[in-house]
């Protein structure tokens, strides 16, 4: 995920520690966010510009979408994990510090990874780098709870209590997408998207998932590293196979120049 190096003063959380279990256990994202963005860029659809690409979770349905990506991931344990592709530019790097020439990108998108940036200042490059029509989309699922069933839930509930105090600020203060967009003045409109994500897992992945996040790996620290903290959860939810359903907010913004 891109971003500086410190947000509000706190280092930002290095996700290519575990880069395997992000790639593994990370949802991917539903087709309609990347037809949304399509429809707000219009065409051309030659070139869209990935920001905090991770291990890839969003790349395939950009690639089937336009004629060109680059995905831009500062974490080299994260972006090796991206699957080549022949039209397929992968740049390790800041999201703060890529460069594209003015005007020369058809759509900047960013996929859970826009909080983790200087916000304002990514907004502000996005819009130069894009044509005249151009569109910066920027989404992510928020805190993903577990819902049910009961046993799953109240396990949920106590590793929640748990892991509370090692919710990174920028987790704790979250702040919707739109606004920063509109902060950087560089967009003549900013449109706020939200939705709700559910997922039906074993818990297995469901563990898996919760071990990927910044305060999930910090109790898994406590707790003998992630298997030991990934084994636990699955045994608190009933067993590997033990049905698990997660829901959580899923929102963002998209910015027209």
């Amino acid at each position: 995920m891109a971003g500086a190096d410190r947000v509000n003063d706190e280092p930002i959380p290095r996700f290519g520690g575990h880069a395997a279990d992000y790639f593994q256990y990370r949802p991917n994202y539903p087709d309609w966010v990347f037809d949304r963005l399509t429809e707000a860029c219009g065409t051309p659809r030659g070139h869209v510009v990935e920001l905090g690409a991770g291990s890839g979770q969003a790349t395939a349905a950009l690639l089937q979408r336009f004629e060109r990506v680059t995905s831009v991931e500062p974490d080299a344990d994260m972006a090796a994990l991206i699957p080549p592709h022949e039209r397929l530019e992968v740049r390790v790097q800041k999201a703060e510090e890529a460069a594209f020439p003015p005007g020369s990108v058809d759509a900047v998108f960013a996929a859970t990874s826009f909080h983790w940036m200087d916000q304002v200042t990514v907004s502000a490059n996005a819009a130069r780098w894009l044509r005249p029509g151009g569109a910066f989309m920027a989404m992510a699922y928020g805190l993903v709870k577990v819902t049910g069933p009961a046993r799953a839930e109240a396990a949920y509930r106590r590793f929640e209590a748990q892991w509370r105090g090692l919710k990174h600020r920028i987790v704790r203060d979250w702040r919707s997408y739109d606004g920063p967009m509109k902060d950087s003045g560089a967009f003549a409109r900013v449109e706020r998207i939200k939705d709700l994500m559910v997922l039906d897992w074993p818990a297995s992945r469901a563990a898996g998932f919760y071990v990927t996040t910044s305060f999930g790996a910090e109790r898994a620290k406590e707790c003998g590293g992630p298997d030991a903290f990934r084994e636990e959860m699955v045994w608190a939810f009933g067993g590997a196979d033990a049905p698990v359903r997660m829901e959580g907010d899923f929102s963002g913004a998209i910015g027209w120049v």
